[in-house]
């Protein structure tokens, strides 16, 4: 083989090996952008799926078929068992989840918060919180706290607050001061009373996300019914109620309430 053969076929090997490594760098860059696209967007589906979270989701079954509720609880301040069980039943009463509904408690340490504002329970679920809303399955949040919401006052405290689409919090300790002593109201009847609100709430009511068949919010108190004895009342979510339960049932949703529910996809 004369020198410029050879030279003509080392030229078009370099070109091959050339052509393999730039499509080798090519794949490698490509298969980098696309676990980059993967885990972007593995992020962002819970976060944007949490935040559009809207009432008419908890009540039909048009979307999620289930729904799991996340309970995180402080040592010490565990929520009562009838209660929890009390409020399976309201939702399997008002909500379209035909694949069932399942509440997951876990314990945690206390934060050693003398005080809980919204920001500090959000903080917490955001470390804390396991589930989140994927496919066909509803995901909630419950926070059990060991101290008042800082907003209470000395003789009147807040039980419980819907402060997200899926998130509710219970002021444990504040429920067992006014509840189980003598002359007071039984813990189970004060604290499925409160689970149930704040439950409500996030369902729309009343008002906030599911409207009304007929007009019946509380125009001093919006977001609740202006029924004295509807599980909607603005009272109920605060201390100075649980008095109001002494030899009463739990109270439950009126006929208004639950024509609003029914008009967006519950039961």
């Amino acid at each position: 083989m004369n020198f410029l053969a050879k030279l003509s076929n080392q030229n078009l090997l370099n070109d091959v090996n050339l052509e393999r490594t730039i499509i080798m760098s090519n794949m490698r860059i490509v298969g980098i952008l696309v676990l980059t696209l993967v885990l972007i967007s593995c992020k962002k589906k819970n976060i944007k799926e949490n935040e559009t979270i809207v009432p008419f989701d908890f009540l039909s079954g048009q979307t999620y078929k289930s729904l799991t509720i996340d309970l995180v609880f402080v040592e010490g301040f565990e929520p009562n068992s009838t209660a929890i069980a009390n409020l399976e039943v309201f939702l399997e009463q008002r909500l379209n989840k035909p694949e069932g509904i399942s509440i997951i408690q876990r314990g945690i340490t206390s934060p050693e918060e003398e005080t809980y504002s919204v920001q500090e329970i959000e903080a917490i679920e955001k470390d804390k919180r396991k589930n989140y809303t994927k496919k066909e399955e509803l995901a909630a949040f419950i926070f059990y706290a060991d101290a008042d919401y800082v907003e209470s006052g000395e003789d009147s405290k807040v039980l419980g607050i819907k402060y997200g689409p899926s998130s509710v919090a219970l002021f444990k300790s504040s429920i067992d001061q006014f509840s189980g002593g003598i002359g007071q109201v039984s813990e189970v009847k004060l604290e499925t009373t409160v689970l149930k609100h704040e439950f409500g709430h996030l369902m729309g009511l009343v008002n906030i996300g599911t409207d009304l068949v007929n007009t019946h919010e509380d125009s001093d108190h919006s977001g609740h019914c202006d029924n004295p004895d509807c599980l909607m009342y603005y009272a109920t979510e605060n201390s100075s109620f649980a008095e109001l339960l002494l030899g009463e049932d739990i109270p439950d949703l009126d006929e208004q309430c639950i024509q609003d529910l029914q008009a967006n996809g519950g039961k």
